[in-house]
């Protein structure tokens, strides 16, 4: 992929899959991070918070895996506890944002 393609992408797909064995595992997982970081506000409760900040860690090698698999699993928690919608049916983000925060786990 050249740079004018990866300037002119919207879809992120194809630009992650460009970076396959060009990035390391930590700075895909520091990628996944900072993207969650991004939506911070969005996150539902400090579960999650707390399980994107144990993600970071462990990409720096500063948590175990165990502890990963913890993060993944309150994050998961926080996306079935949390519905997309308020009581006025308005889009909140904040089931969409734990998902993201599981998948960066």
């Amino acid at each position: 992929m050249t740079e004018a393609e990866w300037m002119a992408f919207t879809d992120p797909r194809p630009m992650l899959g460009s970076l396959r064995h060009r990035a390391s595992d930590r700075k895909l997982r520091l990628f996944a991070v900072a993207c969650c970081r991004r939506i911070w506000d969005l996150l539902p409760d400090e579960q999650c918070r707390s399980a994107l900040e144990t993600a970071e860690r462990f990409a720096d090698g500063l948590a175990s895996l165990d502890s990963l698999r913890e993060a993944h699993r309150g994050a998961m928690l926080s996306y079935v506890n949390h519905d997309d919608h308020d009581e006025c049916g308005r889009f909140t983000g904040r089931e969409s944002a734990a998902a993201a925060v599981a998948g960066a786990c």
